[in-house]
């Protein structure tokens, strides 16, 4: 079963760190919040896996929005 995972800011290092978390074969991204959509489009072009990923400019939209399993602050 796969673990539905949202990540909160997702500049720099979270790309290093999403790369990790990728190779969990239970762990999708399903959402990202980052306040700076450069910082989102960097994140998807690093990881086509997250490309499907909801965004939101504000963490507690993604937090509202539901259908997560958990939460990674990067």
């Amino acid at each position: 079963e796969q673990v539905r995972i949202g990540l909160i800011g997702v500049g720099g290092f979270a790309r290093y760190r999403t790369g990790n978390l990728l190779k969990v074969k239970e762990a999708k991204v399903v959402a990202m919040a980052d306040p700076s959509a450069d910082n989102i489009s960097a994140l998807k072009a690093a990881h086509p896996a997250t490309a499907d990923a909801a965004e939101f400019s504000d963490y507690k939209d993604l937090i509202a929005a539901g259908n997560l399993d958990a939460v990674m602050i990067m």
